[in-house]
Protein backbone atom coordinates (compact mmCIF):
# COMPACT_ATOMS: atom_id res chain seq x y z
CA UNK A 1 0.00 0.00 0.00
CA UNK A 2 3.03 2.30 -0.04
CA UNK A 3 2.50 3.70 -3.52
CA UNK A 4 -1.26 3.47 -4.13
CA UNK A 5 -2.31 6.01 -6.72
CA UNK A 6 -5.09 6.20 -9.25
CA UNK A 7 -8.62 4.90 -9.18
CA UNK A 8 -10.44 1.61 -8.99
CA UNK A 9 -13.56 1.24 -11.09
CA UNK A 10 -15.93 -1.51 -12.16
CA UNK A 11 -17.46 -1.88 -15.60
CA UNK A 12 -21.25 -1.97 -15.30
CA UNK A 13 -23.55 -2.12 -18.31
CA UNK A 14 -20.79 -0.69 -20.47
CA UNK A 15 -20.00 2.27 -18.18
CA UNK A 16 -17.13 2.70 -15.74
CA UNK A 17 -18.39 3.19 -12.21
CA UNK A 18 -15.64 4.52 -9.90
CA UNK A 19 -15.42 2.85 -6.48
CA UNK A 20 -12.44 4.64 -4.97
CA UNK A 21 -9.41 6.71 -5.83
CA UNK A 22 -6.11 7.29 -4.15
CA UNK A 23 -3.36 9.81 -3.73
CA UNK A 24 0.34 9.21 -3.20
CA UNK A 25 2.03 11.12 -0.36
CA UNK A 26 1.14 14.78 -0.85
CA UNK A 27 -0.86 17.55 0.73
CA UNK A 28 -3.81 15.11 0.72
CA UNK A 29 -1.81 12.55 2.71
CA UNK A 30 -1.51 9.05 1.36
CA UNK A 31 -5.14 7.93 1.34
CA UNK A 32 -7.88 6.03 -0.42
CA UNK A 33 -11.10 7.97 -0.88
CA UNK A 34 -14.34 6.18 -1.59
CA UNK A 35 -16.57 7.27 -4.42
CA UNK A 36 -19.89 6.29 -2.86
CA UNK A 37 -21.67 8.53 -5.30
CA UNK A 38 -21.49 5.52 -7.61
CA UNK A 39 -24.97 4.81 -6.30
CA UNK A 40 -26.10 7.53 -8.70
CA UNK A 41 -24.15 5.95 -11.57
CA UNK A 42 -25.31 2.40 -10.92
CA UNK A 43 -28.54 0.62 -10.14
CA UNK A 44 -27.66 -0.18 -6.53
CA UNK A 45 -30.53 0.99 -4.30
CA UNK A 46 -29.70 3.83 -1.92
CA UNK A 47 -30.33 1.64 1.14
CA UNK A 48 -27.67 -0.80 -0.08
CA UNK A 49 -25.21 2.05 -0.71
CA UNK A 50 -25.82 3.18 2.88
CA UNK A 51 -25.32 -0.39 4.14
CA UNK A 52 -22.01 -0.65 2.27
CA UNK A 53 -20.96 2.70 3.72
CA UNK A 54 -21.77 1.41 7.21
CA UNK A 55 -19.80 -1.77 6.47
CA UNK A 56 -16.79 0.36 5.46
CA UNK A 57 -17.01 2.35 8.68
CA UNK A 58 -17.30 -0.89 10.68
CA UNK A 59 -13.94 -2.07 9.34
CA UNK A 60 -12.35 0.68 11.41
CA UNK A 61 -10.27 1.67 8.37
CA UNK A 62 -12.50 4.43 7.02
CA UNK A 63 -13.62 7.76 8.44
CA UNK A 64 -16.13 10.28 7.04
CA UNK A 65 -14.90 13.03 4.72
CA UNK A 66 -16.49 16.32 5.72
CA UNK A 67 -20.21 16.37 5.10
CA UNK A 68 -20.20 14.12 2.02
CA UNK A 69 -21.24 10.48 1.83
CA UNK A 70 -17.65 9.58 0.87
CA UNK A 71 -15.07 8.13 3.23
CA UNK A 72 -11.29 8.18 3.54
CA UNK A 73 -8.86 5.41 4.48
CA UNK A 74 -5.33 6.52 5.40
CA UNK A 75 -2.72 4.27 3.82
CA UNK A 76 0.43 5.84 5.25
CA UNK A 77 0.68 3.31 8.07
CA UNK A 78 1.59 -0.33 8.62
CA UNK A 79 -1.16 -2.75 7.68
CA UNK A 80 -1.72 -6.17 9.20
CA UNK A 81 -3.36 -9.06 7.37
CA UNK A 82 -6.85 -8.62 8.92
CA UNK A 83 -6.89 -4.95 7.86
CA UNK A 84 -5.84 -5.78 4.31
CA UNK A 85 -8.45 -8.52 4.18
CA UNK A 86 -11.11 -6.15 5.50
CA UNK A 87 -10.31 -3.60 2.81
CA UNK A 88 -10.26 -6.09 -0.06
CA UNK A 89 -13.42 -7.81 1.17
CA UNK A 90 -15.25 -4.48 1.32
CA UNK A 91 -14.07 -3.51 -2.18
CA UNK A 92 -15.17 -6.92 -3.48
CA UNK A 93 -18.59 -6.49 -1.83
CA UNK A 94 -19.03 -3.14 -3.59
CA UNK A 95 -18.11 -4.64 -6.97
CA UNK A 96 -20.44 -7.59 -6.35
CA UNK A 97 -23.33 -5.29 -5.43
CA UNK A 98 -22.85 -3.13 -8.54
CA UNK A 99 -22.72 -6.19 -10.79
CA UNK A 100 -25.72 -7.75 -9.05
CA UNK A 101 -27.86 -4.72 -9.90
CA UNK A 102 -26.37 -3.74 -13.27
CA UNK A 103 -29.25 -5.13 -15.33
CA UNK A 104 -31.99 -3.78 -13.06
CA UNK A 105 -32.29 -0.52 -15.02
CA UNK A 106 -29.77 -0.45 -17.89
CA UNK A 107 -30.65 3.12 -18.93
CA UNK A 108 -29.40 4.50 -15.58
CA UNK A 109 -25.78 3.50 -16.29
CA UNK A 110 -25.84 4.74 -19.88
CA UNK A 111 -24.86 8.25 -18.93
Amino acid sequence: MDQFSGDRSVLSSGSLVPICYGYPPSSYNQSIYTELNWGKKSNVPENEVEALRADALNTGLFTPVGTSINLVCRTDRNWDEPQLSGLTEWLSAVVDRIREHETANPSKTDG
